[in-house]
């Protein structure tokens, strides 16, 4: 551990640190301002220079001429901790070498230790005045983005003795002192602050709730500033992204036996009595697959948001409360398959019926059936949490994904009534889009198994979340990014720069109106039902012609499912092809009946990931289509006149080469 110097501005190398008497600070960094362990050593070397003869550490005109060069929150931290009897400081941007990676990695493993150790901590806010009120609600202190950092969090828990200071170096309070506002502002609880109670008796979905609304400049020590707070010790890997929040929580796993690490994300309850409503309650897998929620391992703090008041159960109680038969603790086992455990599962059935947001009114054979990983912890109500599993037909048998509660369209609250021969049903209500975390009354464990539904421990196996696609998805509240079952008219279409740049550099001419190289949006509606894009590439003797329209099958609905075919039409006059068609222009012939579907697979909604081939008729290359939001949950206008914008891709399967028309 490097020391600074208080007087000499020299580092000093702390083999125990333990042992030593120092300050620590805790700041926010600022960029292009704050020195490093480089630059202090420059600084000394270019002082030195200045001098013909050797000279010593402590010659006044030396530390004038190094303290001239230093910048002034270095030289004000070291005279403030001087006048105070602190011979040595800690600063964490000029007292690491950063560019040994093996030393950045030992003092992120070791900072937690570094501010326990320490005897006082000077945590200074450049955005607070003199004379501010800390007490005060709407004060410049609880407004500081010092509250806002990732690091700042253990820097704040972990001494014992934090003063706080403005700008100007004036003391505003201690932690002691300011405990209340302190709590009020961070969330993190008094006796925590002051060492009254253990870290560890805090439950890890709170610890990690804490670290929701804070940030980090870098994405991987959302986890690395974290590590202290659990008793973790990792390599540090920057460019691993969000696989180092995956570590850090597989870590977790194997030395806290807390349940609450897997509740994260949006939560229900299942209460007694309710209405009865139906909803879906089984989304399809390959949306499940596509979402962060639908695996054990939360992708960020921020997921923990609502889950600070999540608690631990202890084994044997949770068996007796559920009315379980005691057992052994379940052991969570990493596989190349996924996560490999067990859990309590309960199975509530559901009459049969249309599932709200289907208007086929067709239901899957098991959609009438919730289904209930059990954890042992519980919410600030002592309701025992379970995680919402749906079981993934056609992958690997006792394969779940989590998330299978899903709102119908447009829909704030749902309810339903279970399949019972009970006057007083159930009821699951739920007030977001995606639910993941249910919550379960203890009184409910008690009623006879045709009301409660069946309970037993079960092996269950979820697999690994694939992080290179997750594209920031926001699935609590937001469609995907990429087409399911959602995609309507009206709707407005456009293609991307990048497919009229590829068109370019093949030597295809289109009937697109375009404004600087960017096409402007069609829009589909009762109005213009048929969009028709007609591509000419002068390798093919045919057109290919593109007919995005509203389902003609699909008669009384404003909102009308997108139907796209595709076809081929023989060029029969041999002239040179421009791109001054208008944009809705209709082919000069019909397209070929083989090749254009009537609904089914023209259905955007029915395409995996938004895309399909279609053939051409010589089946020597296909045209390949992809669909998806233009932005994410993009529309234009409003109220009747709103609709979605989505972007067309197209490419060719094998790839086209450019072929000189002249």
């Amino acid at each position: 551990m490097w020391l600074l110097n208080t007087t000499t501005y020299r580092l000093h190398f702390e083999p125990d640190p333990a042992r030593a008497s120092y300050a620590i600070l805790s700041h926010v960094w600022h960029a292009g301002t704050e020195q490093s362990y480089q630059d202090l050593l420059a600084i000394h070397a270019a002082a030195r220079k200045a001098f013909h003869d050797d000279v010593t550490d402590d010659d006044p005109q030396l530390l004038a001429l190094v303290a001239q060069q230093l910048a002034p929150k270095i030289r004000d931290c070291c005279s403030y901790a001087l006048a105070r009897g602190y011979r040595f400081v800690w600063i964490d941007t000029c007292c690491i070498d950063k560019t040994s990676s093996a030393e950045l990695s030992e003092a992120i493993n070791s900072m937690f230790d570094w501010y326990s150790y320490a005897e006082v901590c000077y945590v200074f806010l450049t955005d607070v005045g003199d004379e501010d009120n800390p007490k005060v609600y709407a004060s410049e202190f609880s407004g500081s983005t010092w509250f806002t950092r990732g690091w700042t969090l253990q820097e704040l828990i972990v001494p014992r003795n934090n003063i706080f200071l403005s700008r100007d170096w004036r003391m505003l309070g201690t932690k002691a002192s300011l405990v209340k506002a302190i709590e009020r502002i961070t969330g993190v609880d008094r006796d925590i602050l002051l060492h009254v109670r253990p870290l560890h008796s805090v439950s890890v979905a709170r610890r990690l709730s804490w670290a929701s609304s804070r940030e980090t400049t870098r994405i991987e020590d959302e986890a690395y500033s974290l590590m202290g707070l659990f008793g973790i010790r990792m390599p540090t890997v920057y460019g691993e992204g969000r696989q180092a929040f995956i570590r850090l929580q597989e870590e977790i796993l194997k030395r806290i036996p807390d349940q609450s690490l897997f509740a994260w994300g949006p939560r229900t309850p299942l209460s007694l009595p309710g209405e009865p409503v139906a909803y879906r309650t089984r989304p399809p897998v390959d949306e499940l697959r596509a979402s962060k929620g639908a695996y054990l391992f939360a992708t960020s703090p921020q997921d923990f948001r609502v889950s600070d008041d999540y608690a631990p159960v202890p084994y044997g109680t949770f068996c007796r409360t559920i009315s379980l038969p005691a057992s052994v603790p379940p052991l969570h086992m990493t596989t190349g398959h996924g996560i490999r455990t067990s859990f309590p599962v309960l199975r509530v059935r559901f009459p049969h019926g249309t599932t709200a947001g289907d208007k086929s009114g067709v239901q899957s054979q098991d959609s009438d059936t919730i289904i209930l990983g059990l954890l042992a912890c519980s919410d600030s109500k002592g309701h025992i949490l379970g995680l919402l599993l749906s079981e993934t037909e056609g992958f690997s048998v006792g394969e779940y994904l989590i998330g299978a509660l899903d709102l119908p369209p447009k829909r704030r609250r749902a309810a339903v009534r279970p399949r019972i021969g009970h006057n007083k049903g159930a009821t699951i209500r739920y007030a977001r889009t995606s639910a993941r975390i249910m919550s379960v009354d203890p009184s409910w464990f008690s009623l006879p198994e045709a009301v409660r539904g069946s309970l037993a421990l079960q092996d269950v196996c979820i697999p690994y979340q694939r992080l290179q696609v997750e594209s920031e998805l926001l699935i609590f509240k937001q469609p995907l990014t990429w087409p399911t079952a959602g995609l309507f008219c009206p709707c407005q279409i456009l293609l991307p720069r990048w497919t009229l740049a590829h068109f370019r550099e093949l030597g295809i001419t289109c009937n697109v109106e375009a404004d600087e190289n960017e096409m402007k949006p069609v829009r589909l509606d009762s109005t213009q039902p048929t969009y028709v894009l007609t591509l000419c590439y002068p390798g093919f003797a045919d057109e290919i012609v593109i007919t995005l329209s509203m389902c003609p099958l699909q008669g009384g609905s404003l909102e009308k499912p997108l139907h796209v075919a595709v076809s081929w039409t023989e060029v029969t006059i041999e002239t040179d092809v421009t791109a001054e068609a208008t944009s809705g222009e209709q082919a000069d012939s019909e397209p070929s009946s083989s090749t254009l579907d009537i609904c089914g697979d023209a259905h955007v909604g029915s395409w995996e990931d938004g895309e399909r081939a279609f053939p051409s008729p010589s089946g020597r290359f296909a045209v390949v289509l992809q669909l998806s939001m233009w932005q994410t949950n993009e529309t234009v206008g409003t109220g009747a006149m709103s609709c979605g914008v989505y972007a067309l891709d197209v490419r060719f399967d094998p790839p086209l080469v450019f072929v000189d028309s002249s």
